[in-house]
């Protein structure tokens, strides 16, 4: 995924937040929760109104003007109304503090500039806990404003547009949880592949710290052989590449014998070296010789 597909994912994430904490305030301060209407087959006279998580408001007879006292009517709210608008409230400061969040996440995806206020790990493992409570939270909201409506006979009880509201909201609220997800899964790909051996500490790689040096036996080799600094080496073999290559070198080693022998081998268990030194403690050839020591 590209750095312009997370700038786009954060800044869709971060509208959804604000979507959702307006959303939820509109249904903490409507009276349209639900509306209820008497009954007079029963004998109840004619009798019409609505409520919210706070306010009860009746219309009946014989003035049949709105009155939005408690007092005024026999109707009884939910008993846990009041308990959903508290929890409301906490869901509504939820999605506040994940505002900053999100807006902080977006300014670092669309800047390039990770941990710049919070470190990225706290601030993903933030993200999707908050996301994922206040999905709960949200969902909780309308059980509670729903437990208990229908308990009174004598009157219909019918939902109204603020109860579709949030559950409108506990939909917005899962896609966010959903995109955090996709961030934070993100991120942690991008984080584990970062972290792989940063540093170098299990590379295995070779220095040749006199190779600068003009070496009798070597001197016409690394002319004719040009390898700006460079010298192939394998582990099984123990020697640079190319040392039979030319037959001048060949000769001349022909002719030193045993001696001269001796002195390419010291040459190259001198000239070629780790440099990785924690490597070379946990290379293969000292696993295996640990090993065969056993």
């Amino acid at each position: 995924m590209s750095l312009r597909c997370h700038s786009l994912l954060s800044v869709f994430g971060l509208l959804l937040v604000l979507a959702a904490f307006l959303l939820q305030l509109s249904t903490l301060t409507t009276t349209w929760w639900a509306a209820f209407s008497a009954r007079t087959d029963l004998g109840k006279p004619k009798e019409d109104g609505h409520y919210g998580l706070w306010t009860l408001c009746t219309t009946k007879g014989p003035h049949w003007t709105e009155d939005c006292d408690p007092l005024d009517t026999f109707f009884q709210l939910p008993s846990f109304l009041q308990v959903s608008g508290i929890i409301g409230i906490i869901h509504l400061l939820m999605l506040l503090s994940l505002v900053p969040l999100e807006s902080l996440w977006a300014i670092e995806r669309i800047k390039n500039a990770p941990g710049l206020c919070l470190k990225p790990k706290t601030l993903c493992i933030t993200k999707i806990s908050v996301a994922f409570i206040s999905v709960i939270f949200a969902i909780l909201v309308a059980i509670f404003a729903s437990v208990g409506e229908n308990r009174q006979a004598e009157y219909t009880v019918r939902k109204e547009w603020s109860f579709w509201i949030q559950l409108s909201v506990i939909a917005v609220d899962i896609i966010i949880t959903l995109v955090c997800a996709i961030e934070n899964l993100r991120f942690w790909q991008q984080h584990i592949r970062q972290n792989v051996d940063p540093e170098g500490t299990w590379a295995e790689t070779y220095a040749n710290p006199t190779f600068d040096s003009e070496p009798v036996e070597f001197s016409h080799q690394r002319q004719r052989h040009s390898s700006n600094g460079a010298v192939a080496y394998t582990e099984s073999s123990g020697h640079p590449y190319g040392f039979n290559s030319n037959p001048t070198s060949n000769s001349g080693s022909k002719k030193s014998g045993k001696k001269g022998k001796s002195n390419r081998e010291e040459m190259v268990s001198t000239t070629l070296v780790y440099e990785n030194e924690c490597y070379q403690e946990h290379s293969p050839s000292a696993r295996r010789m640990r090993r065969s020591n056993h």
